[in-house]
């Protein structure tokens, strides 16, 4: 979850990004404020996850707006993000009461999820969505907290309207939790590499999906990159396909040792070894070895007769 959340907060980090991200999700409220007071406050006062983002605007009337962004990439959907965002809510107005002038007005939150999970969101969009019943209870009670979703699996970002280093994050981190084709494959690379994106984002986004996608995913990239020709250059010139080869000698290294540490094992317990000698020798686990018994005794069975 770390690196998710590192490149989100890589990414909210920048400007020009932020004011893109305003457009995506608020594009009413991005036509009524002035784009270039949007500042970034420290948000970890509200006990939120270190990618969360707090940004304060102003609109043409000189009226502060906050906008809290809470970034979900869980496999799983929380159902209860509203009570999180009601909470985060309350904790940025307590902020607000011992900084500014209690008797202005009260700056409005909007609040928003970005979820870049692997199956579109289920969960309430609104508070009242979790009572379970309609609302009609006459007596005062909290009645109800709206946000707003931004849900990377059923959006495509590559239909709005965003420069390239936007996309390329965004495509990023829609695509690495899902298998994708080499059509998708090919357009991520593109944006990527696209010459208005900086080569330390090029670098940042690359390793990021090696490090984060999964084997299958890396094979297909590695085939349309080798296919595009694309090269990082620098101070040392390395294609991605000859850091995704390093990768994959460095995985099979480990694979055959682990592979020549199985069959010592086995020589090991076929010579009638104890268990605590051979666990000590290897440096297997219980778990390791007694996986390997039953797996050796399964291949010594006999054929069932036909």
């Amino acid at each position: 979850m770390k690196q998710h959340d590192n490149l989100f907060r890589e990414m909210v980090s920048d400007p020009v990004a932020q004011r893109d991200m305003v457009r995506i999700c608020l594009p009413d409220l991005a036509e009524r404020i002035k784009l270039d007071t949007i500042t970034t406050i420290d948000a970890s006062f509200t006990g939120g996850k270190q990618a969360d983002l707090l940004v304060s605007m102003r609109d043409h009337g000189d009226r502060e707006h906050l906008v809290y962004m809470l970034v979900e990439h869980k496999s799983y959907h929380d159902r209860l993000v509203a009570v999180q965002l009601l909470r985060y809510s309350a904790e940025i107005w307590q902020l607000w009461k011992r900084n500014g002038d209690e008797r202005g007005p009260l700056p409005r939150i909007y609040p928003v999820v970005l979820y870049h999970g692997k199956t579109p969101w289920t969960a309430p969009l609104k508070l009242s969505g979790l009572h379970g019943s309609a609302d009609d209870d006459p007596e005062p009670h909290i009645t109800d907290l709206v946000y707003r979703l931004v849900d990377l699996s059923t959006i495509e970002p590559e239909q709005l309207q965003l420069p390239a280093r936007t996309l390329a994050y965004l495509i990023t981190l829609r695509h690495v939790l899902r298998p994708f084709s080499p059509l998708e494959a090919r357009m991520i690379l593109q944006l990527i590499m696209d010459p208005t994106v900086e080569r330390s984002i090029r670098e940042r986004l690359l390793t990021y999906l090696v490090d984060n996608t999964g084997d299958k995913n890396t094979d297909v990239l590695l085939t349309e990159w080798e296919s595009g020709g694309y090269t990082i250059e620098g101070g040392d010139i390395m294609t991605m396909a000859q850091e995704l080869m390093r990768r994959g000698e460095v995985k099979g290294r480990e694979a055959g040792r682990e592979e020549a540490t199985q069959h010592v094992a086995r020589k090991m317990l076929d010579k009638g070894a104890d268990l605590e000698f051979v666990l000590e020798t290897t440096g297997l686990t219980a778990e390791q070895v007694s996986a390997l018994v039953n797996s050796e005794n399964k291949n010594k069975e006999p054929a069932s007769p036909v």
